[in-house]
């Protein structure tokens, strides 16, 4: 090969260098071009989906309320009804009273029991006193404590006088409640329940029915 074609291919082998790399660069830019194309679909569907995804995640303020727990409330307890005792509240005995009339006259007929025993002996009655199974003592609805009443046993017309310091009887249908000391006075103690006269006494009365008390019992 001479010199002259050796230079003439030189410029062939240059221009065909040139053109391959032309042909890399442009694919180097189309693959670049691609790429920044696709980063850009993708980051503008996050930026439309991201909004939705926030939506769905805040709940309504219906499903809020709807979440929240309800505080529990307990149900209410009834309260135990009281029973019956010797000391009784000052509206129960109201209402005790307001049931066996409030202003009783000075004679009242009707059932009589009698208490005492181990369990109420030695227990406060209404007016403060210690309640005595022996004394001549009873209990009524509404009469003034210390008010003197002579009981009479009308099924044998046995009487006894006997002092007001207790309230009661709470049963319904009676009228008074005596110690035992006072039903025995009134043998009523094997009936239990017996139908009696009730009389408050005056003064003059009650210091008579003390002197007719002291003689024995026959």
């Amino acid at each position: 090969m001479n010199k002259h074609s050796a230079k003439a291919q030189r410029p062939l082998q240059q221009s065909s260098y040139r053109q391959r790399w032309c042909g890399f660069k442009a694919l180097l830019v189309l693959l670049v071009s691609c790429l920044s194309f696709q980063m850009h679909i993708a980051q503008a569907h996050e930026h439309a989906t991201k909004p939705q995804a926030q939506q769905g995640r805040q709940k309504s303020p219906e499903r809020r309320a709807a979440s929240k727990p309800t505080p529990h409330t307990p149900p209410k307890k009834e309260k135990p009804k009281a029973t019956p005792s010797r000391t009784k509240p000052a509206a129960f005995e109201r209402k005790i009273a307001a049931q066996h009339k409030t202003s009783p006259s000075r004679v009242q007929q009707g059932k009589a029991s009698y208490y005492g025993g181990a369990a109420l002996n030695g227990r406060l009655t209404a007016s403060g006193e210690r309640f005595n199974q022996n004394e001549l003592t009873a209990a009524h609805p509404s009469l003034p404590f210390g008010t003197r009443i002579r009981v009479t046993n009308l099924s044998n017309q046995r009487q006894v006088v006997v002092r007001v310091n207790d309230r009661g009887p709470f049963v319904k249908g009676r009228i008074l409640d005596v110690s035992t000391a006072a039903a025995q006075r009134m043998n009523m103690t094997g009936q239990g329940v017996a139908q009696v006269r009730v009389e408050v006494l005056n003064g003059e009365e009650v210091a008579s029915s003390r002197t007719a008390q002291k003689a024995p019992v026959s």
